[in-house]
């Protein structure tokens, strides 16, 4: 076999190793940059809607908790005058069960905090979600948002409540 009869091999410029390498180091950085700013500044949340039937259970659950802040002025011109009896909480319940669900519907519903705060509850844990909007004049991260995440442990021991704090992180840093 003669040398000339062999397929000479492409060989690359220095440029064009270069410029592979650039590309690569600007796709990097690119990807890495976008990826570390959605982790560290996420958008808001976004809130919780009830279905027409999961918006009647709660307003049912929170009718008699409404009914003794607001007492109806005209309801109470119809009724026959109060009478002294003796006070008793037997038979009375003091507890209401909000899903998480209606927890976090509750606040799209009340307050803004719908964007800014989710709460996530699971045996013995409550956990939650904050996003706080720093000052446009804060130092370096003016106007970005700071992403807070704390978990709490909620139990009962020998009938006494056991409250701990899991760890609050900022950031995703514990």
């Amino acid at each position: 076999m003669k040398p000339e009869d062999a397929t000479p091999h492409k060989r690359r410029s220095l440029w064009q190793i270069l410029g592979l390498m650039l590309l690569t180091v600007l796709l990097s950085v690119g990807i890495t940059s976008w990826v570390v700013y959605l982790m560290l500044f996420p958008g808001d949340f976004t809130p919780v809607t009830l279905s027409q039937s999961e918006e009647q259970v709660l307003e049912q659950k929170l009718q008699r908790f409404e009914g003794l802040q607001h007492p109806s002025r005209s309801s109470d011109q119809g009724r026959a005058p109060l009478t002294p009896e003796r006070y008793s909480e037997q038979g009375a319940s003091r507890e209401i069960r909000l899903s998480e669900k209606e927890l976090n519907a509750l606040l799209a519903k009340n307050t803004d905090l719908a964007q800014r705060l989710a709460i996530d509850l699971s045996d013995n844990l409550a956990s939650g979600k904050l996003l706080v909007p720093l000052d446009p004049e804060f130092p370096i991260l003016g106007g970005k948002t700071l992403k807070l995440s704390a978990g709490m442990e909620m139990r009962y021991s020998n009938g006494k409540p056991v409250i701990i704090l899991k760890g609050v992180s900022v950031w995703g840093v514990p």
